[in-house]
């Protein structure tokens, strides 16, 4: 991470989700998971225990009915879902072919939004379907193309009702795709996979109910009508409404950051870097905020935000730009995860990466207060150090974003009396603290700027040394008095069982030498044994072996 200008940048917390793969069948390590970090780089906050090591994206701080939630999409389980402040699951969105009227039943990857002040929830769609014979005669197909048609849904969140579904069939041509590298038959025919025309990979609102919609494989941005989902103007690509002052093609997260009758302002990621012909339209990955002019159809550019690596770096297929409340820029590359933020000139402010090689297809930076419904984590281990037993604790609560401060109670197992031993401020996600005194059981408490008690954690019993004679430790356990009483009430519990044991063997042996000696040894004759019914047992049954205890081994609560 490196920061060159501290005082520049910006307050919120970084949205990250990096992942391994989309379409996983297996889960893989912690890293595979929603992130959150703050300013410093420190984490705030893992997914990684809540969604089993599956891929997540476009994970993001939502407004759902006037309240900041996150959301997330799932591609392995094929939904979204919304948490609330405590990181509980308030909602799982699944839009199920029976809910859309014109059978759009898969949820894209690439984007899950609310709209209309957190009322409804608006993402991106996939349908494989033929396409008709006469959107298919213009790329010069005989027959129905096999396509992916892209769309978007908006469904209201509390009752589930679609209220918006609209695909690019009928709107959209298959011409104005720029992959047009394959043979048409190849794009077009079974079997394989559908041809992917459009990959529509954003979708935003206006505020008087049109839609922004992206479309990396068209190269081009187009105005939805809210009211017949006609195409209101195209920004870009093959069929471009507008003049254009840069080129721009493969573009990501095409955002509405302002609108009124004449004027909008709206910005992307630029890759330059595509799937089309030609693949490659400029030095390097770029951001592009872009006025345009809805009377003349012009557009200026009014800011470029460049690749921090310089010529010959691109986000060659994913990647996101937001603009922040104060004019600045966050934009994820994508490569390395790397994470960026731009003053209002377009200057470079701050860079963050992985040091692994990872990716993360978006990444926000938002604020938000999370107050997790779990307790803190605490580990709590002795240490003797020159004759002296002290406690060290460890402590750290996942997802707490107003922790300023901690503060740590020796107690009992039940934690009804307590003694406070250590303060310390809060540092980093697990913060240490070195206590002068020995503790049995610890708790902690989590603190707030203003000395407000947030949250305890249960009791944690510390952790003892192993035995080693070398060290002071058996000077500390005979100090102990309770262990020194309890401990020679066990030995002489065990020296009186001894001694008892001992004289029972010693009185007991002459009398177990007589009886001996009068037992005489009478084989059993052929006649006697010819004489006795023997019954034959089959110990062959299963229930010879039955135990006799029911139940089921290893059951344990279903999640």
């Amino acid at each position: 991470m490196e920061v060159y200008d501290k005082e520049a940048v910006s307050p919120g917390y970084w949205f990250v989700a990096p992942y391994e793969e989309v379409a996983q069948k297996d889960a893989s390590p912690a890293w595979n998971a929603p992130h959150i970090y703050d300013n410093n780089g420190d984490l705030i906050w893992s997914g990684a225990p809540m969604f089993n090591g599956f891929s997540t994206f476009d994970f993001r701080v939502v407004n759902v009915l006037g309240k900041p939630m996150i959301s997330l999409i799932i591609p392995h389980d094929d939904n979204a879902v919304i948490l609330d402040e405590t990181y509980n699951v308030y909602k799982k969105i699944s839009p199920g072919p029976d809910r859309l009227e014109i059978g759009m039943t898969s949820l894209d990857i690439h984007e899950f939004m609310t709209s209309d002040n957190g009322t409804k929830a608006l993402y991106l769609t996939r349908n494989r379907r033929d396409a008709t014979k006469e959107n298919s005669k213009v790329i010069g197909y005989d027959g129905n193309c096999f396509a992916v048609y892209s769309g978007f849904s908006e469904m209201d969140i509390e009752t589930g009702e679609v209220v918006m579904a609209w695909d690019a069939e009928n709107h959209i041509g298959l011409d104005e795709s720029v992959v047009t590298q394959v043979p048409v038959k190849k794009r077009c025919s079974r079997p394989g996979a559908p041809w992917d025309f459009l990959h529509g990979n954003s979708v935003d609102k206006f505020p008087n109910g049109d839609y922004l919609i992206s479309g990396r494989r068209s190269s081009a941005i187009y105005k939805v009508s809210g009211t017949d989902g006609s195409i209101i103007w195209r920004l870009g690509g093959k069929k471009s409404d507008f003049e254009l002052p840069v080129e721009f093609s493969g573009q990501h997260s095409a955002k509405v950051v302002s609108y009124n009758d004449t004027h909008t302002l709206i910005s992307l990621l630029d890759n330059a870097y595509g799937p089309g012909d030609p693949q490659i339209t400029n030095e390097a990955s770029r951001g592009l905020l872009l006025a345009l002019d809805t009377t003349s159809m012009v557009v200026e550019l009014v800011t470029e935000y460049k690749h921090p690596d310089g010529p010959d770096h691109y986000a060659t297929g994913q990647g996101n730009m937001q603009m922040l409340p104060n004019g600045h820029a966050w934009i994820c590359f994508t490569e390395l995860a790397l994470h960026t933020e731009y003053d209002v000139n377009g200057t470079l402010i701050m860079r963050a990466e992985f040091e692994a090689k990872v990716r993360n297809y978006r990444s926000w930076k938002l604020p938000w207060v999370g107050q997790p419904s779990q307790p803190p984590d605490v580990y709590s281990g002795a240490v003797v150090n020159e004759g002296t037993t002290h406690t060290v604790v460890y402590m750290s609560w996942n997802g707490a974003t107003e922790v300023s401060e901690w503060h740590v109670y020796a107690t009992n197992a039940r934690g009804k009396k307590r003694r406070l031993i250590a303060t310390t401020p809060r540092r980093g996600f697990e913060t240490s603290v070195w206590a002068r005194e020995f503790a049995n059981h610890v708790l902690v408490e989590a603190v707030d700027a203003d000395g407000k008690k947030l949250g305890e954690s249960r009791v944690f019993a510390t952790v003892l040394p192993p035995l080693d004679p070398g060290v002071p430790w058996l000077e500390w356990a005979m100090s102990n008095s309770l262990i020194t009483f309890f401990g020679g009430i066990l030995v002489c519990v065990f020296a009186a069982s001894v001694a008892y044991g001992a004289w029972f063997s010693i009185q007991r042996a002459p009398f177990s030498r007589w009886r001996k000696s009068k037992e005489v040894y009478e084989p059993v004759s052929k006649a006697d044994r010819e004489n006795v019914d023997f019954e034959d047992v089959d110990i062959s049954s299963e229930d010879a072996w039955e135990s006799p205890q029911s139940g089921l081994l290893g059951e344990k609560d279903g999640v």
